[in-house]
């Protein structure tokens, strides 16, 4: 392996290996409070906490990251590990809350450094294919976190404190290699906030919001809606999971097109198929295997998306905003998924077809804003 791609891969191995424990980690704390006897409204709550603090920290971050890359890489790693194993001892419902906080707080402390130090430092021309691979094994980890739950099911305190020590290990490892990302993150003399940056990249930070709101929805009503259209229920989990797998599967190819044409054509192109593949899929709810097909599909274009959304950053952001501009992503991230499926399942109350006609307008949205202003 080329000595310049080792950092990289050193990096975004362990990124994937911090989204498989907290991946596990959000559905092991859940199964908890539902064993405790929790309400479905008080274990959503008490969940909600970890989005809050992903806004908090894209708030913070942009005045206070300074310094070597790895310190703050290392650190974060440290303190989710640490909350993480707090969490498999916590009984107290309001304390499991401020431990949800704390771990939203550090968890998207280490994406936004982690991020930012990779795009500081892929090399030329492989922007796409590495921001694409990164993107779909980061969906994967989140993905295969919960499977691996799945196991502990009857002891979910076991798959945290598993959790725990997985974090403990990928922390030990970065301190290991922390010379080889010798990177320092920069500051504008003016530095632009990131509020100011949604005034320079609105297109960027509305397409992260169509994503959140996708991947969001999709876990939580892409299996309640197929079932209310009348697709039985291994099939609807069968679609859900082909999202999954075309969000991981799908990303590198697109990487590909992005560096051999242009992140700005491909974001377009993604965000116009998303939306019809959307569309398309409520009339193929009485053919299964189809219905399965496009699910693939959606997944694959729908993050398609934000691999282009990252790939744009990579190529147009000066180093010292880099920061601020992942946090903004961050902060639109959160912001989608916080929102997106109170507002979608609502929909779906009043009717089933509304949940996949919304997304399908909100990626329209974006393409036509993009067509309208160009991405910048």
């Amino acid at each position: 392996m080329k000595a310049n791609l080792l950092p990289i891969a050193i990096l975004i191995s362990v990124v994937a290996c911090y989204s498989v424990s907290l991946g596990a980690t959000y559905t092991a704390a859940t199964l908890i409070l539902n064993g405790k006897g929790y309400t479905a409204f008080q274990i959503a709550a008490n969940a909600s906490m970890t989005p809050l603090g992903l806004i908090m920290s894209s708030m913070l971050l942009p005045a206070f990251a300074k310094g070597k890359a790895a310190h703050w890489l290392v650190a974060g790693l440290g303190v989710t590990s640490f909350t993480v194993l707090l969490i498999a001892y916590v009984e107290n419902y309001f304390a499991l809350a401020l431990l949800r906080l704390l771990l939203g707080l550090s968890a998207n402390t280490l994406f936004i450094i982690g991020e930012s130090t990779l795009m500081i430092i892929i090399p030329k021309g492989l922007g796409g294919r590495i921001m694409s691979l990164y993107n779909g094994l980061v969906t994967l980890g989140y993905a295969v976190g919960p499977i691996t739950v799945s196991f502990f099911s009857s002891r979910p305190t076991y798959a945290l404190l598993g959790c725990g020590l997985i974090l403990v290990a990928t922390s030990l490892v970065m301190a290991a290699y922390r010379h080889l990302f010798p990177t320092h993150l920069e500051t504008a003399e003016k530095a632009k906030g990131v509020l100011e940056f949604v005034k320079i990249a609105p297109v960027i930070l509305i397409g992260t919001v169509a994503v959140a709101a996708f991947d969001n929805a999709s876990l939580n009503l892409f299996p309640l809606f197929s079932m209310a259209a009348g697709l039985p229920k291994d099939i609807s989990l069968w679609a859900l999971s082909a999202v999954l797998i075309g969000a991981t599967a799908l990303q590198y190819p697109i990487g590909i097109l992005i560096d051999k044409f242009n992140p700005h054509l491909i974001l377009n192109h993604t965000l116009f198929m998303t939306a019809v593949a959307i569309s398309i899929l409520p009339t193929l709810v009485d053919n299964p295997y189809p219905y399965i097909m496009l699910s693939f599909i959606v997944g694959g274009t729908a993050f398609g998306v934000f691999s282009a959304v990252l790939s744009v950053v990579t190529l147009n952001t000066p180093k010292d905003l880099v920061v601020t501009a992942n946090s903004a992503i961050g902060l639109f991230w959160g912001l989608g998924s916080f929102v997106s499926v109170p507002i979608l399942g609502a929909a779906m109350d009043y009717n089933n077809i509304l949940y996949p006609s919304g997304l399908a307008i909100l990626f329209l949205i974006s393409l036509t804003i993009c067509i309208i202003r160009g991405v910048k």
